[in-house]
């Protein structure tokens, strides 16, 4: 065999062990988000974890739209940190109900929008409301001598968010869940939290003790409520992500 021969050779082999290698490759990332593992934390009405299940309005929806689109999915409940740093990762996965931040499009892709919330409202303990004029704004409560409590790692959405960063009330972030930092309003622990209506509805409607220690209160002048959106991290292709947009417009989720 020729030198010249040779080289022909190990360069064939080297392009074939290389055009393998790229298949291969391929390969995982069309087919591992074919199964897709859809993250949410527990927070009803939107996300519900039960022993025989998961559900929820968010996760039904979710369930609907990737059944639509042909794509096996399975459901797994965390906390809002770890979701987010499962979408920073490396693994093609999904989480449900998320608002879309120019800081989160750093990391993650979205979604079109499936569902749109009701004007933000506030969840307070009824010693706090009484400290509040009859019509609440947000710069009242902002003022007042109150402490709100809110959820770590969590977005309110652009407008409230932009309130909090301008006008830095007291805030106290927990890890705890919804459910949990109502029970702790109603103890006092602190005054308010921010809360959907639909949300402050299902925790007053099925429970007598937060009936008793918690009321709502709408926000004037608080604008339409938020898109939610389903967040893949950057592994997840583009394809894939078009094929759940085009679910998401058959069923005609959001107006």
């Amino acid at each position: 065999m020729t030198d010249k021969h040779a080289l022909r050779v190990i360069l064939a082999l080297s392009m074939l062990i290389f055009a393998i290698g790229a298949a291969a490759n391929s390969r995982e990332t069309a087919e591992a988000p074919e199964n897709m593992m859809v993250y949410y934390f527990h927070r009803p009405p939107y996300y519900i974890h039960e022993k025989d299940g998961h559900t929820g309005l968010l996760v039904d929806i979710a369930r609907r739209v990737f059944k639509q689109a042909d794509i096996a999915c399975s459901f797994r409940v965390s906390n809002p940190m770890r979701i987010l740093s499962a979408i920073q990762g490396r693994q093609a996965v999904c989480s449900v109900g998320w608002f879309m931040l120019e800081e989160r499009r750093q990391f993650a892709k979205f979604s079109l929008p499936i569902y749109r919330d009701k004007p933000m409202g506030l969840l307070l303990h009824p010693a706090a409301r009484k400290q509040l004029p009859e019509t609440v704004t947000i710069e009242a409560v902002f003022a007042a001598p109150l402490t709100g409590g809110i959820i770590e790692g969590f977005s309110y959405g652009t407008w409230l968010d932009g309130k909090i960063a301008a006008l830095g009330p007291k805030l106290i972030a927990t890890n705890a869940n919804s459910s949990q930092l109502a029970r702790m309003i109603a103890a006092h622990r602190f005054d308010y939290t921010f809360i959907a209506p639909e949300e402050a509805d299902y925790l007053l409607r099925g429970n007598t003790y937060f009936r008793n220690h918690l009321c709502f209160t709408p926000i004037e002048a608080a604008p339409a409520g938020n898109y939610r959106y389903l967040m893949f991290s950057r592994t997840v292709s583009d394809n894939l992500i078009q094929r759940v947009n085009a679910a998401i417009r058959d069923l005609k989720l959001v107006d």
